[in-house]
């Protein structure tokens, strides 16, 4: 299951997208809705490296880094990235 919603933090606006499933809850936050289309979700496996204290995703196939996003929990870890490409 699915849910849309908004999040207005210091007067700006997100979009966030809800995946509910058995076991776990996992929200993604955009600043346009247009965005999730290009929220690319990585296996718990991939390396992270880190550049000046942020994480990173190094697509070997494109040779381009993009700013990642890694959720771990307990049992559950998420790790995305915005591919605009």
């Amino acid at each position: 299951k699915q849910i849309i919603g908004i999040v207005k933090f210091e007067n700006i606006i997100y979009y966030t997208k809800t995946e509910i499933l058995n076991n776990c809850i996992h929200t993604v936050a955009a600043l346009n809705k247009a965005d999730f289309k290009n929220i690319k979700f990585l296996k718990p496996t991939i390396q992270i490296i880190k550049k000046d204290n942020l994480p990173f995703y190094f697509d070997e196939k494109l040779n381009t880094e993009f700013l990642a996003s890694k959720s771990n929990h307990g049992n559950f870890e998420k790790i995305v990235y915005l591919n605009n490409s």
